[in-house]
């Protein structure tokens, strides 16, 4: 596919504010993870944070995300290939500004000011009722 020189691998521990602003120069971030016992990620929540696109394999620890994510067909290095090949063959396809307009609502939604007037509705609602 001729990506030797565009993929970057660090197996080295990265402080989080490096991997956000790595992440941010990237055009495409695969999360290729098996399946496992955990509920969710906190990768792909970085991810979505700081790139506008985000490939997640069928495991189910993304299954709340999968709206927002470019999904991959399978496990297998055959399923990451074809990904790629049709993201980069159509970069800005219809899909994919569907995928990037709910990957911006879900950010805004979940962000950290969204949660807290969340919280604080909540906390004035319950006094409230006291």
């Amino acid at each position: 596919m001729g990506l030797e020189d565009q993929v970057e691998l660090y197996p080295d521990y990265l402080e989080e504010a490096k991997v956000e602003e790595m992440l941010s120069e990237c055009d495409l971030v695969v999360l290729p993870y098996l399946d496992n016992p955990e509920s969710s990620s906190a990768a792909v929540r970085t991810a979505l944070a700081a790139c506008a696109f985000v490939a997640t394999s069928p495991a189910h620890l993304f299954d709340e995300v999968r709206g927002i994510t470019i999904g991959l067909n399978g496990f297998a290095p055959s399923n990451i290939a074809t990904a790629l090949r049709e993201f980069y063959d159509d970069p800005r396809g219809s899909n994919l500004e569907n995928i990037a307009k709910r990957r911006l609502e879900w950010v805004e939604e979940n962000s950290w000011e969204r949660i807290g007037q969340r919280s604080l509705a909540m906390m004035l609602g319950a006094r409230a009722e006291v």
